[in-house]
């Protein structure tokens, strides 16, 4: 889980990691002694990957991830069909150009087509759009998202935009347009009544 959902920091009471991390802070906790543990080879939040397996389902798509011959800094798991024709010819980057809890932008570089893994939850009210246009976002790695991309220079944003906000403001606002509606009308009709 540390590696798919790109962790750099762990704290724990253990003085050694089952992988190579070193300890950057101790303290203490109502528990005991508790250390900051910074992994010494974090998988990138966004990387730009060009090798997927298709997963016919959910549980096919676990059991992959479970195959220690299946190196998934370079191969992805997916559970949708992606257009991805070309193999990796040369060096690609992704780079987080802005991070929020809504809102995240990526400037990508790829020499060729490929599939921009993100370590973000795919969920519902979520939106991704490649230069401002919108793109479907697939179901990557059992419950990740990625999105297909084509080479050259890119500007990735992915919003969070569910529907229930959208509906929830709406409703808000006819709220305050009746009640706004309502004391101008009753303001009105006190004004006649006090003549």
């Amino acid at each position: 889980a540390w590696e798919l959902f790109a962790v750099k920091y762990v704290f724990s009471d253990w003085n050694e990691l089952p992988i190579p991390s070193d300890i950057v802070d101790q303290g203490v906790d109502r528990f005991g002694a508790i250390n900051l543990h910074e992994l010494e080879n974090p998988r990138p939040f966004a990387q730009i990957m060009f090798d997927a397996r298709i997963a016919e389902n959910h549980e096919v798509a676990m059991q992959l991830l479970q195959d220690p011959a299946i190196n998934l800094r370079s191969t992805l798991i997916l559970e949708n069909e992606a257009s991805l024709s070309a193999d990796e010819s040369g060096a690609a980057s992704a780079e987080v150009t802005y991070f929020a809890p809504e809102s995240i932008e990526i400037q990508t570089n790829s020499p060729a087509d490929g599939l921009l893994s993100v370590a973000l939850v795919y969920y519902p009210g979520w939106r991704a759009e490649i230069d401002s246009q919108q793109v479907p976002i697939l179901r990557a790695n059992g419950a990740l998202s990625a999105i297909e991309l084509p080479a050259g220079d890119h500007q990735v944003t992915f919003t969070y935009q569910p529907l229930s906000f959208t509906i929830g403001a709406a409703i808000s606002l006819i709220g305050w347009a009746g009640l706004l509606a309502f004391l101008a009308v009753w303001g009105i009709s006190e004004l006649r009544h006090a003549k």
